[in-house]
């Protein structure tokens, strides 16, 4: 999931450019922000940026790909409890997405996981 949102920063990113990844603890959730002043999304397109086969039309050539990688983050993060969301002011002025995973009361997944199954 991560490495995903980081290879998409690093592809719309050009030489140069920056790009910050951030982690923090908050109300019972771990928030990780993955942010670049590349590309950019446009207004237009960020609503559908998560749904699957969709790709912003001008970034095709730069991108390639099949418009699978953000739909498999969100639904990574689902199923994990959690949720993904992505913030642009536009074309060429960059975007952020922030993947927000709820923490385990106790630390321990396996513990979480037999409950869990029952």
């Amino acid at each position: 999931m991560f490495w995903n949102l980081f290879a998409n920063a690093v592809k719309f990113t050009p030489n140069g450019g920056n790009i910050k990844v951030d982690a923090e603890v908050k109300d019972g959730t771990v928030e990780v922000a993955i942010a670049d002043n590349g590309a950019g999304i446009s207004e237009e397109f960020l609503p559908y940026v998560f749904e699957r086969f969709r790709q912003d039309r001008s970034t095709i050539k730069r991108s390639g790909g099949l418009g699978l990688g953000l739909a498999v983050v969100r639904n990574l993060a689902e199923m994990h409890g959690g949720s993904v969301k992505a913030f642009s002011e536009g074309k060429g002025k960059g975007s952020t997405f922030i993947v927000m995973l709820p923490l385990s009361k106790n630390g321990n997944k396996k513990e979480e996981s037999e409950k869990a199954s029952g």
